[in-house]
């Protein structure tokens, strides 16, 4: 019984300390740095069937039609920031008198402005910066309150999935490691039976030779031990080599769905980041709050903006001089009034805008890298596995 305690005795789970965890995939915060995820293609390997090979394209595809949606909203702000960006330059470039018509609207701006502040019973909850943000995207927000909420409560239900299915590869790799010692003792068992055979085989010989005694019974209970031994550990070998194979299977299922998982995740976490860092929150929540903050300033505000049309006049001057200049976004200066007067809030305005098509920019070359790589790694595919090319290639 000791023999055998000692043949079959488990393997210490040490054995799979070190493996990859969800950290090391996609690092410490769930993101890049930026805010921004690396969203990376399933490397080609070699695949066992044509059912496979349409699976892996599928979601090859799934993922190329997200990345191209995500490019296409990308250049539509860059463009939108761009535009702005070059405003900037048309306003600095403008004509003295010109630009003093402008400075003279915008000084009745900011000067009804704080006028208006005085009559407000109680202090903004809000900052200006909020204000402005708010401000510039006006009720869009509304529908992107609704669908960032959304897109966080489904990266969380993705990074459960995630941790689910780590435990499971683990569990799996913990599975293959005691199958595989189970496999190699179950053949030293068999190697240690034919050499039992052999010991008893040879004892019978010299024992017929030397001592010429009659060692039959011997030999066939011997035979039959070593029968039994060799049928069992076959038995035992073969079980544990059925079971790695299918163990293999399963840990390649898992690793799949955990990159398809993934990707997902990543691209989620990349558009959620962005929406983050365009209206300066950490939440969907955040967001929420600050929008009715927002809603209860601009109808205070509105109450002191119907009674004067002084206001709205000096705000159609500052776009009638942009429009004659050209300006392309002549009414998102209505709300940036302070930087037409003040040259330091301008190069606040241009840093910020900056910034912000940056990060477009780095999401955008993000996007189309990972379009490059995935045709790569499609041809890739085709040529690991050329009987299923066909497939491979013109899958839809």
């Amino acid at each position: 019984m000791g023999f055998w305690k000692k043949l079959f005795k488990r393997k210490e789970k040490h054995s799979l300390e070190g493996k990859q965890t969800i950290q090391e995939y996609l690092g410490e915060d769930g993101a890049g740095k930026n805010g921004y995820g690396k969203l990376e293609v399933q490397k080609a390997y070699r695949m066992n069937s044509e059912e496979e090979c349409f699976e892996y394209i599928k979601h090859l595809n799934e993922q190329k039609q997200a990345a191209k949606r995500q490019l296409s909203e990308l250049k539509e702000e860059y463009g939108r920031i761009g535009s702005i960006l070059n405003d900037v330059q048309k306003i600095e470039g403008m004509e003295q008198k010109d630009k003093q018509e402008l400075f003279d609207a915008a000084m009745r701006i900011e000067e009804i402005n704080k006028e208006r502040k005085k009559f407000q019973s109680t202090e903004s909850k809000i900052s200006e910066k909020q204000y402005q943000k708010m401000e510039e995207y006006g009720e869009g927000i509304r529908s992107m309150m609704a669908q960032l909420d959304e897109d966080e409560k489904y990266a969380h239900t993705l990074e459960q999935d995630m941790r689910h299915l780590e435990a499971e590869k683990t569990s799996i790799r913990y599975e293959k490691d005691e199958l595989y010692s189970k496999k190699i003792i179950a053949k030293k068992a068999v190697e240690w039976s034919v050499v039992l055979l052999g010991i008893s085989i040879v004892f019978y010989l010299v024992c017929m030779i030397l001592l010429k005694e009659d060692y039959e019974n011997f030999l066939y209970v011997m035979l039959g031990v070593v029968g039994v031994l060799l049928t069992i550990t076959f038995l035992i070998f073969q079980k544990a080599a059925k079971e790695l194979r299918l163990a293999d299977r399963k840990l390649k299922k898992a690793i799949l769905l955990l990159n398809r998982v993934k990707a997902r995740y990543v691209m989620i976490i990349n558009s959620i980041q962005y929406q983050y860092a365009k209206y300066e929150v950490s939440s969907a929540y955040e967001l929420n709050f600050i929008w009715g903050l927002y809603l209860e300033e601009k109808k205070n505000r509105e109450k002191y903006r119907a009674s004067s049309d002084q206001l709205h006049k000096a705000e159609m001057e500052v776009v009638g001089v942009l429009t004659e200049y050209m300006v392309e976004q002549p009414r998102f200066w209505v709300g940036y009034a302070t930087a037409l007067l003040d040259a330091r809030e301008m190069v606040e305005v241009r840093h910020d805008l900056n910034g912000r098509r940056k990060m477009l920019r780095n999401n955008m070359e993000g996007n189309r890298a990972f379009l490059e790589m995935a045709e790569t790694e499609k041809k890739k595919l085709a040529e690991i596995n050329p009987e299923y090319a066909r497939v491979i290639l013109t899958g839809a």
